[in-house]
């Protein structure tokens, strides 16, 4: 492989795991603002596990998306790093975060559930 060619995949690799950590924080920031905003409401108590239910769904979709995109800058790196131990490295951080994202969204899933079952109204209807 060229030398320009591994160069400009490590800087798209290094791009998109930014991209990723900034989804993150963009998530944790907007859960964070919709807290606060139900929080200061007059039913924030009476409605309480309803919003922290909704709030743990937002959270965790940017987290998810997070992963995701970060474990496609891991793939584009392993492109550009073919030893075997970068490979074998590149499996287990997958592995590992497919697993998290695979658990995170069964959470979700049953959040959701529940709150449908509990007929309780997503946060955006209530603020």
């Amino acid at each position: 492989m060229s030398h320009n060619y591994t160069s400009i995949l490590s800087f798209i690799a290094t791009i998109i795991s930014t991209i990723s950590i900034l989804i993150i924080i963009w998530g944790v920031i907007f859960t964070v603002a919709c807290f606060l905003q139900a929080f200061f409401r007059k039913d924030f108590f009476d409605n309480k596990v309803s919003i922290l239910l909704d709030l743990r769904i937002i959270l965790g979709s940017y987290i998810l998306l997070g992963l995701e995109v970060l474990i496609a800058a891991d793939i584009i790196e392993s492109v550009v790093h073919r030893t075997l131990d970068e490979v074998l490295l590149l499996i287990a951080i997958v592995i590992i975060r497919t697993a998290i994202s695979y658990f995170l969204n069964k959470e979700i899933e049953e959040v959701e559930r529940s709150r449908k079952a509990n007929h309780i109204p997503p946060l955006q209807e209530q603020l």
